[in-house]
């Protein structure tokens, strides 16, 4: 649905766009409101990234524009979210083991010259005792 309104230079085109009023006119420019959050040329690293939140961070990151580096332990989970997603790709990494840390940071600084988003998303589940459970746990 469209409809006129002015005249002359100031004249404009009233239409609707996903449901919102869009205001069309040769003088003013048209800008995009998200441009600002593009992550187009971003390396993102996205630890837990198989599934839940960490999933759905990579996806969104993806979606911003951002070469997203899925890492896991669950490398068949990431491999799907990889096939699904083009500038998704997926790493095995178990957090919890300090040379797969440094094996997942060696590679992402010599395949993308390093990252510039991190979601630290990995981790273990579990109901635990701040003040009385074991410090390795707590580093796992």
């Amino acid at each position: 649905m469209k409809y006129r309104c002015g005249q002359g230079t100031a004249a404009a085109t009233i239409s609707e766009f996903n449901g919102n009023s869009v205001i069309d006119s040769p003088s003013v420019e048209r800008v995009d409101p998200f441009a600002a959050f593009r992550l187009d040329g971003r390396v993102a690293v996205v630890t837990g990234a198989s599934s839940g939140l960490g999933r759905r961070f990579a996806e969104v990151l993806h979606g911003a524009g951002a070469v997203v580096i899925a890492a896991a332990r669950r490398i068949d989970l990431l491999d799907e979210l990889s096939e699904k997603y083009p500038n998704c790709h997926s790493f095995f990494a178990d957090l919890s083991d300090e040379s797969s840390i440094e094996q997942l940071a060696t590679r992402v600084e010599s395949e993308y010259g390093g990252a510039d988003i991190l979601v630290n998303n990995a981790g273990i589940g579990g109901i635990f005792r701040a003040l009385s459970d074991p410090v390795e746990r707590f580093e796992k």
